[in-house]
């Protein structure tokens, strides 16, 4: 399973908020990718972290779609307002970020790969950014 971390915003937003993607990035693939099975091998989870006032409307909780390859790709839905990001300082992104995520992760999918315990991915996606929710990290 590999992870990554992307965003639709708003131009303009801090360069310390994107760089806090990079880092969950990172993070969640040296920390989950080999470590727990959560099923559905091969499967690709994307969050994409929504951070711009032109929606229209709120994203689904998650998308399902499949990568050129033929792999499963998972897109779970993450809204954070683009004032609370410009809002916070550059040293306190990863914690937004981190929290964000811990309390933005769908509890339900619109649809899930065959085999996907999402449950426990879920629950490990969560204790993999719960150490980092109020601690000042810089990238």
């Amino acid at each position: 399973m590999r992870f990554r971390v992307t965003s639709i915003q708003d131009s303009g937003l801090p360069g310390t908020w994107n760089d806090s993607h990079l880092w969950l990035e990172d993070w969640l693939n040296a920390s989950l990718s080999g470590a727990a099975d959560f099923g559905a091998n091969g499967t690709q989870i994307m969050l994409v972290i929504f951070a711009s006032d032109s929606l229209t409307r709120e994203p689904r909780p998650s998308r399902l779609t499949r990568t050129n390859e033929g792999d499963a790709l998972l897109a779970l839905h993450i809204v954070v307002p683009p004032d609370v990001i410009t809002a916070t300082e550059g040293a306190e992104h990863i914690a937004l970020l981190c929290k964000e995520v811990h309390f933005g992760l769908p509890e339900r999918l619109t649809r899930k790969p065959k085999d996907l315990d999402y449950s426990r991915l879920r629950q490990g996606i969560q204790a993999c950014v719960r150490p980092f929710m109020n601690s000042k990290t810089v990238v």
